[in-house]
């Protein structure tokens, strides 16, 4: 009698393995060198946040969150901060909302400054990765002074 194939196989997890690879884990199932199933997740992030926010109130949540995204903080935290107040049915002030906008198109370009100068630094430019980083250093500076 031959023996069932799935009898032999191993059932592993796979991801997410890089920053880039974000909110999918794979279950995958092993015969040998082979992957005979696939059964993708999606949800997971790829700092494991889901599982830094477990056992942690909603004013810790953010900051985990902040600090997750080196660039772009205030546009990682804003998901988190909406559905929180979404839940605790809370109204929030139109000069809130409007600073918490300028705030996030100061990260987008923040984001982009970084961005700029990396990819400036990767072709050998020195000077060139200097300068948007100088002036990204204007936009860490309206960050410190909003937020402290």
């Amino acid at each position: 009698m031959k023996p069932d194939i799935l009898d032999e196989a191993a059932e592993i997890w796979f991801g997410p393995q890089h920053v880039s690879a974000h909110g999918w884990a794979t279950k995958l199932t092993l015969v040998g060198d082979y992957i005979v199933e696939c059964d993708p997740h999606a949800g997971y992030f790829h700092r494991s946040a889901e599982k830094c926010l477990e056992f942690r109130n909603f004013r810790q949540g953010s900051m985990i969150l902040e600090r997750m995204c080196l660039v772009e903080a205030f546009i990682a935290e804003y998901p988190y901060v909406a559905a929180v107040e979404k839940i605790a049915d809370l109204e929030i002030p139109d000069r809130a909302k409007v600073m918490r906008t300028i705030m996030m198109e100061f990260n987008r370009i923040h984001s982009f400054q970084f961005w700029w100068g990396q990819i400036a630094g990767e072709l050998g430019l020195f000077a060139m990765l200097l300068w948007p980083w100088v002036d990204r250093e204007y936009t860490l500076d309206a960050f410190e002074e909003l937020t402290g």
